[in-house]
């Protein structure tokens, strides 16, 4: 009965269930649409851990979507898949499951709630963001405008400010009369400058 295999897998250790991840990764195209009603119910894929704690498994109900470690920035309260291997990769595409690129992260989970994050993160998110506001804008108009009253510029007066309120920082006499509105610091270099004008 699936009932009692997926509940004795349950009890399965971590090192065991990676062990019948990797049985599931070596099997063929048929073999897998044989048995995909099972691989799907069985919590034997990782989940992404933003923390040190060890790795929760999980299966394809409780959630279809996965990514990389290396595509997750900052925390989201959301369950995803671990898509680092190729191999798992390979496997949770052929059961289904959406593998997101950072943008998408980004996009969907990180920008929404950006706000709620603490300042370090936010810089972090945002240096990202900034190098890549092209492919983000193209993956959802609607970032842009999120992104234009987020406040992770530092002014000249110490305030935290966001770009649709920022002045150019190359104006000397503007940073003079309005140090409150000035980006100063990382954000305020050559660099950064293009897309923080296209954010307002």
């Amino acid at each position: 009965c699936k009932d009692d295999v997926i509940s004795k897998f349950k009890a399965f250790t971590a090192s065991e269930k990676k062990g019948v991840q990797t049985f599931f990764t070596t099997l063929g195209k048929q073999q897998m649409a044989d048995m995909k009603h099972i691989v799907s119910e069985l919590p034997c894929f990782e989940s992404i851990e933003m923390s040190n704690q060890e790795a929760s498994f999980v299966s394809c109900n409780d959630t279809m979507e996965g990514c990389s470690k290396e595509a997750v920035l900052v925390p989201v309260e959301r369950t995803l898949m671990d898509t680092s291997s190729s191999e798992v990769q390979n496997l949770l595409v052929q059961l289904g499951v959406t593998v997101l690129p950072t943008t998408a992260i980004l996009t969907r989970y990180v920008l929404p709630k950006i706000a709620s994050y603490p300042q370090e993160d936010i810089e972090k998110v945002m240096k990202y963001v900034l190098l890549h506001l092209k492919k983000i804008e193209d993956e959802d108009s609607s970032t842009k405008i999120i992104l234009g009253k987020t406040k992770f510029l530092e002014s000249i007066s110490g305030d935290f400010i966001a770009p649709e309120d920022a002045l150019n920082p190359v104006d000397i006499l503007l940073a003079e009369v309005f140090p409150n509105k000035v980006p100063v610091g990382e954000f305020a270099c050559e660099k950064y400058l293009n897309a923080l004008k296209s954010l307002g």
